[in-house]
């Protein structure tokens, strides 16, 4: 929790470059909420009895393929639509 404060309070004092540092900042943030979602929502009876099971209960095939499938639809979507216009250098200008 201390290193996620500490990130956005680097991100709010220099918000003009503070994005390099927002994808950092989501991993951490990401990785605290699996960290909290385990100890709170992971004990939990309807998960370890019911869901748990359902879900150790699919192929490995089924998981790897699924993997596959999600990460290439971000790839292929991060490349078609950037994040902003001006994220890529602009084109150098041939004089005629």
């Amino acid at each position: 929790i201390i290193a996620c404060m500490f990130v956005l309070v680097l991100m709010v004092r220099d918000h003009r470059n503070g994005k390099p540092v927002l994808p950092f900042a989501v991993g951490l943030c990401a990785s605290l909420a699996m960290f909290l979602g385990y100890k709170t929502l992971g004990h939990a009876t309807i998960w370890v009895e019911n869901l748990s099971r359902d879900f150790a209960a699919l192929p490995g095939s089924v998981i790897v393929v699924s993997g596959l499938v999600i990460g290439g639809l971000a790839g292929w979507l991060g490349w078609t639509y950037p994040a902003s216009k001006t994220s890529r250098p602009a084109a150098a200008e041939v004089p005629a």
